[in-house]
């Protein structure tokens, strides 16, 4: 008696294995192609800042030229009170072009006493909002590799984004945890929904009607020019409400 043998022929089984290696290898072009464009729009959102705080710093330094001419002809007939404040708000005007123009890139890193930074923040927001807002500080020395220039510039923001969110009390802490430096600023505002904790730092909202919705994308653009991580530690509305910058000690 004879031995049938059967089976399907060696070729089946290398398309099968061939059905399997291109199935697999299309997963991983398709998550490849979902990586590469998370970080192609990553990236063109950031030369978008880039190019955006650039030219803006760059139109804007000529007229605030000119307005310094005109206040040197002029500043001889005015009152010293309105002297004073005419050369102080152009001050400001200027140290605005010099963030903007930072946050482009443009940015030298310095020695930086962060509890110092925010001592000087806090003079002049609580001057800002003594009307609506307490706004007290709490903390040690603390040093960073930093601009102190655009550090005051994010907790400005961090600072008006609180006001405007309804708070009556604000506080700023400066302390050491591990190898960070951390700066918080705690409120009792309305918080963040569930859908502003998914946005915050990543794209543009606002609470307001006629808002921007930059002012975290902006803290976020700082504290990374200076290598640190940002994040809403907790969002209790009207109750306690905490953003937290980290940074490296030097």
């Amino acid at each position: 008696m004879g031995i049938l043998k059967y089976d399907y022929p060696s070729y089946v089984r290398m398309l099968r294995a061939i059905t399997i290696i291109l199935y697999g290898g299309m997963v991983v072009i398709t998550a490849l192609i979902f990586y590469s464009l998370y970080f192609s729009i990553k990236y063109e959102r950031a030369e978008f800042w880039v190019g955006f705080a650039k030219g803006l710093a760059h139109q804007l330094a000529t007229p605030v030229s000119s307005l310094y001419g005109w206040y040197e002809v002029v500043k001889e007939t005015l009152p010293e009170d309105a002297r004073e404040g005419i050369k102080r708000d152009l001050d400001r005007l200027s140290s605005v072009l010099r963030r903007f123009s930072k946050l482009g890139g443009n940015v030298s890193l310095e020695r930086v006493d962060l509890a110092e930074v925010a001592e000087r923040v806090l003079k002049f927001m609580s001057e800002k909002y003594r009307s609506s807002t307490s706004i007290t500080f709490e903390g040690e020395r603390a040093y960073i590799k930093g601009d102190a220039e655009l550090l005051e510039w994010a907790l400005e923001n961090l600072i008006k984004n609180s006001v405007e969110a309804g708070a009556d009390k604000v506080k700023i802490r400066v302390y050491t945890k591990g190898n960070k430096v951390c700066l918080s600023v705690t409120d009792n505002g309305k918080g963040f929904t569930k859908r502003e904790l998914k946005m915050a730092f990543k794209t543009s909202f606002s609470t307001k009607q006629k808002g921007w919705g930059v002012g975290l994308i902006l803290v976020k653009r700082i504290v990374d020019l200076h290598k640190g991580s940002v994040s809403i530690e907790k969002s209790d509305p009207f109750f306690e409400t905490e953003i937290s910058l980290r940074f490296p000690t030097l």
